[in-house]
């Protein structure tokens, strides 16, 4: 197949990331990127709340929990960490991180602002 026909059926898509610049993603890239939102999207609206985005990040928090006293003490973390992490702690570190995906302010993250670069 000549270059020009291999570029020709080449479809990229263009995202404005955040007033950043622009990156170029490929449709199969979009594609991983919808699937990886949908998985965030429990409930199907299209975007993501506090909730959701904290269900989906506190996975492996509950797997490390083997106690299941919402506490990760040093021995149940990776690299025996000197200190103790609480969910409550987790999820409020989630939250500010949310905080600032939410680049538009609507307390939802849209897939632009999930797959955006972390601030």
């Amino acid at each position: 197949m000549p270059a020009r026909l291999r570029l020709v059926k080449r479809v990229v898509i263009w995202l404005g990331v955040g007033g950043f610049g622009l990156i170029q993603v490929s449709v199969a890239q979009q594609s991983e990127l919808q699937g990886y939102f949908n998985r965030f999207d429990q409930n199907g609206d299209g975007r993501i709340a506090l909730a959701e985005y904290q269900n989906k990040l506190s996975y492996a928090f509950g797997q490390l929990d083997v106690n299941r006293d919402q506490v990760l003490d040093v021995s149940e973390q990776p690299g025996n960490r000197p200190k103790r992490l609480t969910l409550e702690e987790h999820h409020a570190r989630l939250a500010r991180q949310f905080a600032r995906q939410d680049r538009n302010g609507d307390r939802y993250l849209n897939l632009r602002e999930l797959s955006a670069p972390p601030r």
